[in-house]
């Protein structure tokens, strides 16, 4: 038996948009070195918002990789 997510079907009304992770500080070496196949990184604005250095690198190095 299939579940809403492996048919593609909407769940709620909404639609389904994939697999998506936190876009967190702890993992920047893991992504940028590995590219894991995900959909979507969430991202907090407030913990990029005020940064710069290797947080704000990181995100716009994914800006025109993958969807945020």
């Amino acid at each position: 038996m299939r579940n809403d997510w492996e048919s593609g079907v909407a769940r709620l009304g909404l639609p389904n948009l994939g697999l998506g992770v936190g876009l967190r500080s702890v993992h920047f070496a893991h992504i940028l070195e590995n590219w894991p196949e995900v959909e979507w990184f969430e991202v907090i604005w407030k913990n990029f918002m005020d940064s710069g250095g290797r947080p704000r690198y990181v995100l716009d190095k994914w800006l025109n990789a993958i969807p945020l």
